[in-house]
C-alpha cells in the first residue's frame, strides 16, 4: 500500500486504509484510470479514515470523485446550481420511475460525496456546509415536484384558483431545513398545502384536492422509496395539521381554520423556521400571511410561557433517560438546548419585534445580544457552541450517512471522531475532545436551566394575602366537573370569610354552565380555572366580595376565549390583585374591561 495514504491517519485506522486501497484499486482499474494519478493520497487516505460513505461512495464510481476534484472542491455551490443539476439529471432519465429514481439518488450520493469532502477537508466553514447541504435539499425538492406536477397536469388538467391563475403545490420546509441548517444525515420534514379549492379541466377530471395528494405522493415516493441506489431523503410529513391523522395536503382555507381553531404552542414552535420554497409568489405571500399572526402574535405572548416551562420540562426530563449522556442533539447541553433558548424569545417578543423573525440560529443569538436579552459573551459563547456541535454532529453522521446523533463506544470510531474534529493523535485524543465537548454543553445548559424561570410567586409584603391556593383548586376542580358537588366549595368559601356562600356558589355556578365557558378547549378551561382559584383566594380580603366577584366574572367572561389574557394574569400576581382593587371601586370599571377587552393591554 502506498505510504501516503498513511501519512494523517492514526494507526487505528491503518487496516482499514488498506482495506480501502485493494477495493480503490480494482475499481479504477475497472475503469482504467491511475488509482494515484490525480489523487492526493494524503488527503484520500484522511477523508476515506474519517468516512466509511465518502469511501464507499469513491470506490463505487472513481471517476465521479476524479471529475469532482478536477472541477475544484473548494468552489461554493448555490441553489441556482444544484437546479441547474438536478434540471440536468432529470432530462438525461428514461421517462419511467425507475429511471427518474436512479438518476436522482447518484446525483445525491455525489454532491453528498462533495460535501462531505469539502468539510472534512476544511474547505468550508461550518455555515457554508450547512447551507449547502440545505439548498441541495431544497433543490431537490423543487425540482422533483416541477417534474412530477408537468406529469400530473397531463393527465388530470391544470388546477386554476379564482382568477383563472394557475396553481401549484406549496411545500413548507420545518425544522433546520427551513433556517438552511441541515445536517448530514437527515429527514426533511414538510407541510404541503394549495391555495384553493376546486375541479381540473382534464384529460381527467379530479378536484384539486385529489390533484394535489397524487403530487404529493409521487414527490414522496421519488424522494423517499429506498431503492438499489438508496434513497434521496427521508421525507417527514408528520408536522401537518392533525400529524399522521390529517389530510397529506391541505387547501389555505382548511389551514387557516385549522391553526385558529386547533393550532398548538408546540406547533407554533415549529412554524419558526418554516420556509415557503415552491409556489407561485403571489400564492407564496397569501400563505405566508395566513401563518404569521399564528406563529408571532401581535403582543408580549403570554399565553407561550406556560407551554415553554411545559417543553422545558420535557426536555430536562427526556435528557435523564440512559443514553441521553453522549447524545449531542438531545443530550444535556445539547443542540435542542441552544435552539431552544432562542426560539422562545422568538416566540415571545416576535409579535411585536420583526427583526425577531429570522431563521437561522445564529443570526437570533446575534440580535438577542444586540437588544440585550442576552448578554454579549453569552450570545458568543452559544454561537462558539454550535459550530462546535454542528461540527461534531455532522461528521458523525458522514462516517456512515446515518441519522445518528449519540457519541460512539467503538475505539476505531472513536478514532475516526478525533481525527474528523482536527485532533492527529487517533483514540489518544479521545478524552480532549470529550473535555471540549463538556466545556460547551456546561455553558450551554447554565443558560438554559435559568430561561423561562417559574412563574412570579407573590411576596410577603404582597397587597393580597396568598392563602392556600392547593385547597381552594380542589374545591373547584371537584366543582368544575360535577356542578352539583358544591360541599368541599362551599365549606372552603365559609371558612374562608366569605359572607353570602350560597350566593357566590350560584355565581360560580352560571358562570362555570355558560355556553361560552363550557365551549372552551380543555387547555383554555384548565388556565382558567388556574386563575379562578388565584381570584378567589386573594377576592376574600375585600368587603362586599358578593359584588366584587360578579364584576371579576363578568370579565372573565368575556376574556374567556383569549388566551393571551388569562396567561398574562396568571404570570402576574400583582396584575391580578390590580384587577380586584379596581374591580372592588364599582361597575365602572369592569364594565367596560368586559365591553372592551383590549384595555387590558
Amino acid at each position: 500500500m502506498n505510504p501516503e495514504l498513511l501519512q494523517q491517519a492514526p494507526p487505528e485506522l491503518h487496516q482499514t486504509l488498506s482495506h480501502y486501497w485493494e477495493d480503490w484499486q480494482l475499481a479504477c482499474e475497472k475503469q482504467a484510470m491511475h488509482p494515484a494519478e490525480g489523487f492526493d493520497l494524503a488527503v484520500l487516505g484522511k477523508v476515506w479514515a474519517c468516512s466509511d460513505f465518502a469511501a464507499q461512495t469513491s470506490i463505487r464510481r472513481p471517476d465521479v470523485l476524479r471529475a469532482l476534484l478536477q472541477e475544484g472542491i473548494e468552489i461554493n455551490r448555490a441553489l441556482a446550481d444544484y437546479r441547474q443539476l438536478i434540471d440536468v439529471a432529470l432530462a438525461g432519465a428514461q421517462q419511467n420511475d425507475n429511471s427518474v429514481m436512479q438518476a436522482l439518488r447518484q446525483l445525491r450520493q455525489k454532491e453528498m460525496l462533495r460535501i462531505a469532502w469539502r468539510d472534512l477537508t476544511h474547505c468550508a466553514e461550518t455555515t457554508q456546509v450547512l447551507y449547502e447541504l440545505s439548498d441541495l435539499a431544497e433543490a431537490f425538492v423543487a425540482q422533483t415536484l416541477q417534474y412530477v406536477e408537468r406529469d400530473a397536469v397531463r393527465i388530470f388538467g391544470q388546477p386554476v384558483d379564482a382568477a383563472n391563475k394557475p396553481q401549484s403545490l406549496l411545500v413548507l420546509a420545518m425544522g433546520k431545513m427551513g433556517g438552511r441548517e441541515l445536517n448530514f444525515s437527515s429527514d426533511i420534514d414538510l407541510i404541503l398545502a394549495y391555495a384553493e379549492e376546486g375541479e381540473t379541466p382534464g384529460p381527467r377530471r379530479t378536484s384539486h384536492h385529489e390533484f394535489f395528494i397524487w403530487e404529493a405522493k409521487k414527490l414522496i415516493r421519488y424522494l423517499h422509496e429506498i431503492t438499489a441506489d438508496g434513497f434521496v431523503y427521508r421525507v417527514d410529513t408528520r408536522l401537518r395539521p392533525n400529524g399522521a391523522s390529517g389530510p397529506l395536503v391541505m387547501s389555505f382555507a382548511g389551514m387557516e381554520q385549522y391553526y385558529q381553531l386547533q393550532g398548538r404552542n408546540w406547533e407554533r414552535y415549529a412554524m419558526v423556521k418554516a420556509r415557503i420554497i415552491s409556489g407561485d409568489p403571489a400564492h407564496r405571500q397569501v400563505l405566508q400571511a395566513l401563518l404569521t399572526p399564528f406563529v408571532f402574535r401581535r403582543y408580549l405572548d403570554y399565553s407561550a410561557f406556560e407551554s415553554i416551562r411545559e417543553m422545558k420540562a420535557m426536555i430536562a426530563a427526556q435528557m435523564k433517560r440512559k443514553g441521553m449522556r453522549n447524545n449531542v442533539k438531545l443530550g444535556r447541553g445539547g443542540i435542542r438546548e441552544i435552539e431552544f433558548i432562542g426560539q422562545t424569545f422568538q416566540l415571545l417578543r416576535g409579535g411585536r419585534e420583526p427583526e425577531l423573525r429570522v431563521r437561522r440560529i445564529v443570526v437570533v443569538l446575534q440580535l438577542l445580544a444586540e437588544k440585550h436579552y442576552l448578554e454579549e459573551s453569552e450570545a458568543a459563547g452559544l454561537i462558539e457552541a454550535y459550530d462546535f456541535l454542528r461540527r461534531l454532529e455532522n461528521r458523525l453522521q458522514m462516517q456512515k450517512d446515518q441519522q445518528t446523533h449519540s457519541l460512539p463506544d467503538d475505539e476505531q470510531l472513536q478514532a475516526r471522531l478525533c481525527l474528523s474534529m482536527g485532533l492527529a493523535m487517533g483514540l489518544a485524543d479521545w478524552p480532549t475532545l470529550l473535555q471540549q465537548l463538556d466545556q460547551h454543553r456546561d455553558f450551554v445548559d447554565r443558560i438554559f436551566a435559568q430561561l423561562i424561570e417559574p412563574a412570579e410567586q407573590p411576596g410577603a409584603d404582597s397587597e393580597v394575602e396568598c392563602c392556600d391556593e392547593t385547597e381552594v383548586a380542589q374545591a373547584l376542580a371537584a366543582f368544575w366537573t360535577d356542578a352539583d358537588n358544591t360541599e368541599l366549595l362551599a365549606a372552603w368559601l365559609s371558612r374562608t370569610g366569605y359572607g353570602n356562600v350560597d350566593a357566590v356558589v350560584t355565581q360560580l355556578t352560571h358562570f362555570q354552565q355558560s355556553s361560552r365557558i363550557r365551549n372552551l378547549a380543555a387547555d383554555s378551561q384548565r388556565r382558567l380555572l388556574q386563575l379562578l382559584s388565584s381570584l378567589l383566594g386573594a377576592a376574600r380580603t375585600y368587603d362586599r366580595t358578593e359584588d366584587l366577584l360578579r364584576r371579576v366574572l363578568d370579565i372573565l367572561q368575556a376574556i374567556a376565549g383569549r388566551s393571551v389574557y388569562i396567561s398574562m394574569l396568571n404570570e402576574y400576581p400583582k396584575l391580578r390583585a390590580q384587577l380586584l382593587r379596581l374591580c372592588s371601586a364599582g361597575d365602572w370599571f369592569s364594565e367596560n374591561l368586559a365591553r372592551y377587552p383590549l384595555l387590558l393591554d
